[in-house]
């Protein structure tokens, strides 16, 4: 995505949600491309223990909607947690 880009969806979300500033959604992607850093990562996961799943479940998300990253956040959560089985 390019910076024009950028700019005209973020203020399109803006115009839907005025708590979601340009300096706001600037520190929400800046802190998830932090949280993805393969090191990181992998440092935040080796604090867990992941038994193996004797019987799948099905998990919903209701995600924040006024604060940008958040959903995002826990949707990966879910995601690794499901994957590292």
């Amino acid at each position: 995505m390019n910076t024009e880009e950028k700019e005209v969806l973020f203020q399109k979300a803006n115009n839907q949600n005025s708590w979601f500033t340009q300096v706001s959604m600037d520190s929400a992607l800046t802190g998830i491309l932090r949280l993805l850093e393969k090191q990181k990562l992998e440092k935040w996961l080796a604090t867990y223990s992941f038994p193996e799943i004797v019987s799948p479940r099905k998990v919903g998300i209701l995600m924040a909607g006024n604060i940008p990253g958040v959903g995002f956040h826990d949707l990966m959560s879910v995601l690794i947690s499901a994957t590292l089985q």
